[in-house]
């Protein structure tokens, strides 16, 4: 019986033709030209969502400690921190770090001296996580090809500074100045400029005039390094994310959201029109 299965099986076995191989990868051809990129983009798409979400937490990290900070000071930390010759400092970033469990890199800055002193300036290369957004570090290490050290002294994370706004200057704000409410204003936005995450620089109140836009622009505004528009920080803790845009309407609608009342054209009281 065997033998009768194995004189069987070599009688009818062949093998493939040029014709039929050729045809076979031709096939397999046409299906990776087919699927690959359609897996790649998949791929990108899953990193792109990823990068977004993780920089949504990070901006929520913020507000917890902007919260936490408000429960112990009874105010929100002030943009800035200066010297008694009216010099800046340190930025609000500094003030929330014991709130970000980053107490002991608090503790060895010396908040006398200038962020850039020669004692604070190597301070800003240690990782802190939260002050940085995942696709802006992508950018600065795949495409400007940035060094590792440099890249995490970084942030894209800053505040609208400005007259009528939570933060102006050295000015420290309490939440019951919120007028608008928590949930009707921002805190922090991304911001198509980078900076020292331990300067006391941050977004100027005029530059909003230049709507929502992308880092390859070339203009200073809100805007980030994810696809069609920026991630928020609100008041009360929450994230929301802003569409790229410079219609006069939505320039208009993202300046009112930096302030702490409706602008008095708008009918609002105590706050002056809109620059």
């Amino acid at each position: 019986m065997t033998r009768s299965l194995q004189s069987f099986a070599g009688t009818n076995r062949r093998g493939f033709t040029l014709r039929e191989l050729l045809v076979v990868l031709v096939i397999i051809f046409i299906l990776t030209a087919i699927f690959i990129p359609a897996i790649n983009s998949g791929n990108s798409a899953s990193i792109r969502a990823a990068r977004r979400m993780s920089c949504n937490n990070h901006l929520r990290q913020i507000g917890l400690a902007m919260h936490t900070y408000h429960d112990v000071s009874k105010t929100l930390p002030s943009a800035q921190i200066l010297d008694t010759d009216s010099k800046a400092l340190h930025s609000w970033r500094i003030q929330l770090l014991p709130y970000l469990e980053q107490m002991e890199l608090y503790e060895q800055l010396r908040r006398d001296e200038s962020w850039d002193s020669e004692h604070n300036k190597p301070l800003s290369f240690d990782h802190v996580y939260a002050m940085y957004c995942p696709a802006a570090d992508a950018f600065r290490r795949n495409k400007a090809k940035i060094e590792e050290k440099t890249r995490w002294s970084l942030t894209d994370y800053q505040v609208v500074v400005g007259p009528q706004t939570p933060f102006e200057r050295d000015r420290h704000t309490s939440f019951d100045a919120f007028e608008r409410g928590t949930s009707n204003t921002y805190l922090v936005t991304e911001s198509t400029t980078s900076v020292p995450w331990l300067s006391p620089i941050d977004l100027p109140f005029e530059l909003l005039n230049y709507g929502i836009v992308s880092p390859t622009s070339g203009i200073r505004s809100v805007g980030s390094h994810h696809t069609g528009g920026a991630n928020v920080l609100l008041a009360d803790g929450s994230t929301d994310f802003v569409a790229n845009s410079k219609s006069p309407q939505d320039i208009q609608l993202l300046k009112t959201m930096f302030l702490l009342a409706e602008p008095a054209r708008n009918g609002g009281h105590g706050v002056t029109a809109l620059p």
